[in-house]
């Protein structure tokens, strides 16, 4: 740098992990101290601030440098991407102010330090939270995240909602888990820590529950629990919960009409065929020899007509037993959805 020096500091501000630059109002270096100039201008002769910030924070330092001009005394505070002699990035946070002594030219007088956290990593993670957050908010199903400590770490909306709703809470992080299991009528407490120990065991549970508020209502849930791994290390338990109850209601009504069917085949292969049987075995006995045509003609009408309703007795039998079979099939829960 032109007219380079150290700033004239002890050797104590000269080894700090700070840096210390002055700079003209062209955004020149004037002098800095050793740790500013070791990392980031070595040797040069002249250096502008533009050519060691990061290409995207030019503009946004210009700003603040100009601010700073027009304020002469006021600190201002902010954060910038330096690019070191490797060309590795280095996240400064620094306070700047301006002074102008006399006639002399304006200078800024900068103060900063390393960031341990990388701000626009921040920005990023945090944008990545929100999106996510956006995609479990969209869904109807209740999602949580819970440490192994029952702490409530992560909800989504419909969660949110459900807690308001259900138990009169405002859930937050934080919130023990167990507080809102407890809050129910029906003692689930027990069944819920048993799924949750073997989710932090590694396994997958899934359960289908009523759960009885104290505001009257009941409620049927699938509740899906998923151990979490970060680096091979079990960090918590993913919960998802689905509402069953309007399923719950028609498998109901569907048990009902299919109770309906059973009592007809009963009706119709007891109540119905017995009697039709008895018929069918009267009509084999009577000897038509010495009747007239119009009799013999009525007797086969009438056993025709019992047959009909045999084979109609038949298929509402054959029909009802099937329904049953399949109500049964589809009644039978599979080893993968419970617990």
């Amino acid at each position: 740098m032109t007219n380079k020096q150290e700033v004239p500091f002890n050797n104590h501000y000269a080894a700090c992990n700070h840096y210390l630059v002055t700079m003209n109002a062209n955004e020149n270096i004037i002098f800095c101290n050793t740790n500013f100039s070791n990392k980031f201008v070595g040797d040069a002769t002249t250096s502008n601030i533009s050519s060691i910030l990061h290409q995207e924070d030019i503009h946004s330092f210009r700003q603040h440098f100009q601010s700073c001009l027009a304020l002469p005394g006021q600190c201002l505070q902010g954060t910038s991407l330096l690019i070191n002699q490797h060309d590795q990035p280095h996240h400064i946070k620094w306070e700047m102010v301006a002074e102008q002594k006399d006639s002399k030219e304006m200078s800024v007088y900068l103060v900063g330090h390393d960031l341990h956290e990388n701000p626009r990593r921040e920005n990023e993670t945090e944008l990545s939270r929100k999106i996510l957050k956006a995609i479990f908010d969209s869904t109807d199903n209740v999602k949580f995240f819970i440490s192994p400590a029952f702490k409530i770490q992560f909800f989504n909306k419909p969660a949110f909602d459900n807690g308001l709703k259900l138990h009169g809470k405002r859930m937050q992080i934080g919130d023990n888990i167990l507080d809102y299991v407890r809050d129910v009528e029906n003692k689930i407490d027990h069944e819920f820590q048993s799924d949750f120990d073997k989710a932090l065991r590694g396994e997958t549970i899934v359960r289908e529950t009523e759960i009885k508020y104290k505001t009257d209502k009941s409620h049927w849930f699938r509740s899906e629990y998923y151990p979490v791994y970060e680096d091979g290390i079990l960090i918590g338990v993913s919960i998802s919960v689905s509402d069953l109850t309007e399923r719950k209601k028609y498998e109901q009504e569907i048990g009902v009409q299919n109770e309906k069917l059973r009592k007809i085949a009963f009706i119709q292969s007891h109540q119905v065929r017995q009697p039709l049987a008895n018929i069918l075995g009267i009509l084999s006995l009577i000897n038509t020899a010495g009747m007239s045509d119009d009799d013999k003609y009525l007797v086969k009408l009438l056993n025709m007509s019992s047959q009909q309703l045999d084979n109609v007795v038949r298929n509402i039998v054959i029909e009802a037993q099937q329904i049953e079979l399949y109500s049964d099939f589809f009644n039978v829960q599979s080893p993968l959805h419970t617990v």
